[in-house]
């Protein structure tokens, strides 16, 4: 499910003109094994990719309630800045 949530944001296309507003998105719960941040631009269906996140965050969730590991990783993963468009990639701002 991530694989195909990562190549839908990754088919966004970027420009120097600003045709798309640059995004993005958190995906995953546990943010010491995993959880990270997927740049994307409104070229693709943002609907779409926001309910794949939410789906795949709330069977992450379920998952690590179910294992109950006992592993705090809350706070470790910082949110990018912005995002930027180079070479005509999108490219998360830390």
């Amino acid at each position: 499910m991530l694989i195909d949530i990562k190549a839908l944001a990754a088919s966004s296309v970027c420009d120097n003109n600003g045709t798309y507003q640059l995004k993005y998105i958190k995906y995953g719960k546990r943010e010491c094994a995993g959880a990270g941040y997927l740049a994307y631009s409104t070229s693709i269906d943002i609907s779409n990719l926001e309910n794949q996140v939410k789906k795949y965050n709330e069977l992450e969730s379920a998952y690590l309630e179910k294992k109950n590991d006992g592993i705090d990783c809350h706070g470790h993963t910082l949110p990018p800045k912005s995002v930027a468009c180079e070479n005509g990639k999108l490219k998360l701002v830390y």
